[in-house]
């Protein structure tokens, strides 16, 4: 994925592990987590997840409001 891009995973089986490389070093506040959970973002989560790792982080319009989201165009 290029870089300012959103990602999330969704493990199906129990011990799963995700690696991903990164294109400089990991600096948390450089980093911005929208609740994978919030419904505007709709996204289609299986009914009961294990668990889900969420952090510290905003609502899809509150990422929006604060205008801390990249903007692209096609």
């Amino acid at each position: 994925m290029p870089p300012g891009v959103g990602h999330a995973t969704l493990a199906l089986a129990d011990r799963s592990s995700v690696t991903y490389l990164l294109s400089e070093l990991h600096r948390p506040e450089k980093f911005l987590t929208i609740d994978p959970l919030d419904a505007d973002l709709a996204i289609e989560w299986p009914p009961e997840p294990a668990s889900i790792v969420v952090g510290n982080s905003l609502s899809l319009i509150e990422a929006l409001d604060r205008n801390l989201l990249p903007a692209y165009s096609a």
